[in-house]
């Protein structure tokens, strides 16, 4: 066995085990905002409704930071953001093997930008600061409509993830298209008052960037 097989041999299991962080993540994380969530009796606060359907349905994800269950959501946001990250990074790193490490390891940190954003997230609450909480929510939302490109283009070129990265690279203005639904959507005035559909759209939204995630580790995973 030569020195350079042994080592793909000795690494591969890491990539795989850090790599399940992409897919674990976002499940957890969803996981935790119906049990949290939906699956709570809804009350109203300051921030809006809480709990139930017509919270979920009203109120973005981040009010569930400043509700009843907030000590534990927020843990959920910082958990389960950076396990999406480092499984991000590993998944990518071992997807891209075929590119240089320059291009192999700014891609993968570029698409890690979106779950640290979920982590911020819940170290920076509403109750916080809503600046900072803002921020969180630029890199969560807004990385990936320049990381998924990236990622796309670099990924189609290599054998059997072409049709992965065109998706990937579509999967770009999608996002685009349900942040800009999500912003029209939400009102703060309304959000408060438990009406409106900002919750809705801001769910859709974040089960469609955790989707390409999980993707993308699931892809990993079945590297040989």
């Amino acid at each position: 066995m030569t020195t350079q097989s042994f080592t793909s041999t000795a690494t591969r299991p890491l990539h795989h085990q850090l790599g399940l962080g992409a897919i674990l993540g976002p499940l957890l994380f969803t996981l935790a905002w119906i049990i949290l969530g939906i699956a709570q009796p809804p009350i109203h606060n300051i921030y809006g409704v809480m709990g139930g359907v017509s919270g979920a349905i009203s109120n973005p994800i981040s009010g569930l930071g400043v509700g009843p269950q907030a000590t534990l959501f927020n843990a959920a946001f910082i958990v389960c953001g950076l396990l999406t990250a480092v499984g991000t990074i590993a998944a990518a790193a071992a997807l891209l093997a075929h590119r240089g490490a320059f291009g192999r390891w700014s891609c993968a940190l570029l698409l890690a930008l979106s779950p640290i954003g979920l982590a911020f997230a819940g170290v920076f609450t509403l109750a916080d600061s809503i600046v900072l909480h803002s921020v969180a929510a630029l890199f969560l939302f807004g990385s990936p409509l320049i990381s998924f490109v990236v990622a796309g283009l670099m990924l189609r070129n290599r054998p059997g993830l072409r049709r992965f990265g065109n998706a990937l690279i579509l999967a770009g203005p999608l996002t685009l298209a349900l942040f800009v639904a999500y912003a029209l959507s939400f009102d703060q005035a309304r959000v408060a008052a438990g009406e409106g559909i900002a919750g809705l759209t801001e769910r859709i939204l974040i089960l469609e960037l955790q989707f390409w995630y999980v993707a993308l580790g699931w892809l990993a995973l079945r590297q040989r």
